[in-house]
């Protein structure tokens, strides 16, 4: 659970937002975001809440999407791209049409590549032909 915080200027944060992403390793590929936005205050789930969806990749905003929270809570997905794997910001921002965001680092895993996967399936089976010759020379001896 994450507190917002005013945007330019000092002050409390007027909500709570409970965020969560599906698969919890982000990776390429789609990724599910919930978001639940809380009253401070009351504890009780803010019906209605616009918002902006922000992700930020080396300080540029890389997308951009404005929702409504119509119980308190929604979802957003988004489909990461090879260009996209790395260090980012994910900030929920404007939240109820106010001023005030959070904001959260995630980090987006890079596939690994067919090449890759080749290299470590050649060097298992290499190791295991390699410790059966070993066995084979021991036997005879």
């Amino acid at each position: 659970m994450l507190e917002s915080m005013p945007e330019k200027e000092s002050g409390e944060g007027k909500y709570i937002v409970d965020l969560t992403w599906f698969p919890n390793t982000l990776g390429l590929g789609e990724s599910e975001f919930v978001i639940t936005f809380y009253d401070k205050n009351t504890d009780l789930p803010v019906r209605e809440a616009s918002h902006d969806f922000v992700l930020i990749k080396d300080g540029k905003k890389i997308h951009r999407k404005s929702g409504i929270a119509n119980a308190g809570g929604t979802f957003e997905n988004f489909l990461f791209v090879k260009g996209e794997a790395g260090d980012l910001t994910l900030k929920i921002e404007k939240i109820d049409g106010t001023n005030q965001f959070v904001e959260v680092p995630i980090h987006v895993a890079p596939e690994f590549s067919f090449a890759i996967i080749m290299i470590l399936g050649i060097l298992i089976f290499g190791t295991i032909i390699i410790s059966k010759i070993r066995l084979v020379k021991i036997n005879f001896n």
